[in-house]
């Protein structure tokens, strides 16, 4: 598309789509007004053949009330009447050698405005969906949401119900200790449908799931029989004080996520969590908290 000059006075007109591109502060607003009322006058448009739309409803109703005001101030051309209009006043001459045809189009738009179609983008947009409800193949009651938000909480309330309300109570508590919540997967949705050409990876379906439970579950149960047969031997070394008194800071900065370790001898309370997690299907996910103290990265950290 080639760049053209635009000088609001005397730019044509043309059928079909022109872009006009603008910075932030440039005048976006006064040009509309000024195309408007072009439209009407020298166009012999009717208003509500002119569609224009904004972002923000607060913006539509300064839009509607600068383009009434800007049609009211051009009759003042037909009077002889100074405006402090510089682009009405370089139309002066124009629109008064053609007053018999110009003014009457002008009395018209005035008598006629409440008919314009000035609205905002979504309410366009809801107008339409009604008004055209066959051809879109839409309910004559759609609502066309502002904000998706809500939208988006029902979709993750109903996958956080369906997939981990019948789950085992240790992958829940394994998903909770993860930081995954119906809250965080709102924020997922939000970034997703706000980038839709994002690409997610490792691609995922409900069939992965099923099958990262199962591996998860035999974990678990490997781990569980482990423990089974080393638990008086890992009690015994915790026991050593000297050993493990400096364990103790290091663990309290890396169990942090509930209060459930602000008091007591931390080791002690590890094992009798682990040993709660183990023993109880129905373990609390803050007892499965203390598995983080027993990976490799952890180990280390402890007993250097």
């Amino acid at each position: 598309m080639p760049l053209l000059p635009f000088h609001l006075a005397t730019v044509p007109l043309p059928i079909g789509i022109t872009r006009i591109e603008a910075s932030a502060g440039t005048g976006k607003t006064y040009t509309l007004t000024a195309l408007f009322l072009r439209l009407v006058v020298e166009e012999n448009l009717p208003v509500n053949s002119i569609l224009v739309t904004t972002f923000t409803i607060a913006a539509t109703a300064e839009l509607r009330d600068r383009i009434r005001s800007r049609l009211h101030l051009a009759l003042s051309l037909f009077t002889q009447t100074p405006t402090e209009d510089a682009l009405l006043e370089e139309l002066r001459d124009s629109y008064l050698a053609n007053a018999s045809t110009y003014r009457p189009r002008l009395e018209a738009a005035l008598r006629q405005f409440d008919d314009a179609s000035i609205s905002t983008i979504h309410g366009f947009c809801q107008r339409l969906l009604q008004e055209r409800a066959f051809e879109s193949s839409q309910a004559f009651d759609a609502e066309l949401l502002t904000d998706s938000q809500p939208l988006l909480q029902e979709v993750a309330d109903d996958f956080w119900r369906t997939q981990f309300y019948p789950a085992p109570p240790r992958l829940a508590a394994f998903a909770i200790n993860r930081h995954l919540s119906a809250s965080s997967l709102v924020n997922l949705l939000a970034k997703i449908s706000s980038h839709p050409t994002l690409e997610i990876l490792p691609p995922y379906r409900l069939t992965h799931l099923a099958s990262s439970q199962a591996t998860l579950l035999t974990a678990f149960d490997n781990l569980q029989k482990t423990w089974t047969d080393g638990e008086p031997t890992l009690r015994e070394i915790f026991a050593d004080a000297n050993a493990w008194a400096k364990a103790e800071s290091t663990l309290r900065k890396i169990i942090t996520n509930s209060k459930k370790w602000s008091d007591g001898k931390l080791t002690t309370l590890i094992l009798d969590s682990l040993d709660h997690c183990f023993q109880n299907p129905h373990a609390q996910p803050a007892d499965y908290l203390a598995l983080v103290a027993f990976t490799t990265e952890n180990l280390i950290a402890c007993t250097k």
